[in-house]
């Protein structure tokens, strides 16, 4: 039986930390290339097998949080040790309508490459602070939940 999800219900676990207060979670892509190879005359063609695999960067936005210095951590250690010892895993859990997990995507070998924050403004029309965080993704899984 097919079950449609609803993309505004989600929750994203960083390090086995959990951030249910995310707003925006996009551009999970992947794109596999064939591999080519040429033939007796010299002409291409695609063989049947994947070639390179390569993964879109992943933005999350999220209510900037006083007190909770863990991805701006993420983001300052990378920037200071390099994306080799910074790498983590990222998990993104997708809800029904019940709010029960149906499907879960784990992003692995992710460091931070960006990261910015809506206008700080006073007065009439001010509005929360919104961080967006934009991730390298090394690697792509996803499973079905029951």
């Amino acid at each position: 039986m097919a079950i449609t999800l609803n993309s505004s219900k989600f929750k994203i676990k960083i390090d086995k930390k959990e951030y249910a207060d995310c707003i925006y979670f996009a551009n999970s892509q992947i794109d596999i290339k064939p591999q080519y190879r040429e033939d007796d005359d010299g002409r291409k063609g695609a063989e049947t097998k994947a070639g390179n695999v390569s993964f879109s960067t992943v933005v999350i936005r999220r209510p900037f949080t006083v007190g909770d210095s863990t991805l701006m951590d993420w983001i300052q250690n990378t920037r200071k040790q390099g994306a080799e010892k910074n790498k983590k895993t990222v998990g993104i859990t997708v809800f029904d309508e019940a709010e029960s997990g149906k499907l879960e995507y784990a992003l692995s070998g992710t460091w931070p490459t960006s990261y910015s924050h809506s206008p700080l403004r006073k007065g009439e029309g001010a509005s929360p602070v919104i961080e967006e965080i934009t991730l390298i993704v090394e690697d792509v899984e996803y499973k079905a939940l029951n």
